[in-house]
């Protein structure tokens, strides 16, 4: 999300999001890193967000177009990373993995049923097959254990991932 990264206004201005794009952030972030030199992760908590039903990133009524803006930002994604280095491309299908997890998620939200099916198989397919590979990544990392669970939930039902999704907001 945009509010979680910290840049020069130049790269912003240099890089706009772009218009008419859902998930405009999520789709120029692999441009905005490709443009910088360094990165620094900050493990403080510098910004408050409050998710807030109907809003774009958690909309009550999901419809085709928001699939299909998941599916270009995975898409664009995969062809500036491919220009990564092997490190940094490697963690980058973790970041594409918890998008194919809001597909999953969004696709069992989905009213057209024969769409919600063709988003929900192609999620729980790409998952199933990035699995041991994000197992890998976890454990070297050290990363947290969570997507993978979350992976193996959406690959059973993408339903069950929207259900202990719901559960887990209400803890």
């Amino acid at each position: 999300m945009a509010w979680g990264r910290l840049a020069s206004r130049e790269l912003y201005l240099s890089i706009p999001f772009e218009p008419g794009v859902l998930y405009e952030d999520s789709y120029a972030f692999p441009s905005h890193l490709s443009a910088v030199d360094e990165v620094v992760q900050l493990d403080a908590a510098l910004y408050g967000y409050i998710p807030r039903e109907g809003s774009l990133s958690n909309p009550r009524v999901l419809t085709h177009p928001h699939l299909e803006g998941k599916l270009r930002t995975i898409e664009h994604f995969c062809d500036v990373a491919l220009t990564w280095p092997p490190e940094l491309r490697s963690l980058s299908v973790w970041r594409l993995d918890r998008h194919l997890l809001q597909i999953a998620e969004f696709s069992a939200r989905l009213g057209d049923r024969r769409r919600a099916k063709m988003y929900g198989d192609l999620a729980r397919h790409a998952l199933a097959k990035d699995l041991p590979w994000l197992v890998g990544v976890c454990r070297g990392e050290r990363l947290s254990w969570q997507l993978p669970a979350a992976s193996i939930i959406a690959i059973v039902s993408p339903r069950l991932l929207w259900v202990a999704d719901r559960i887990r907001r209400h803890l």
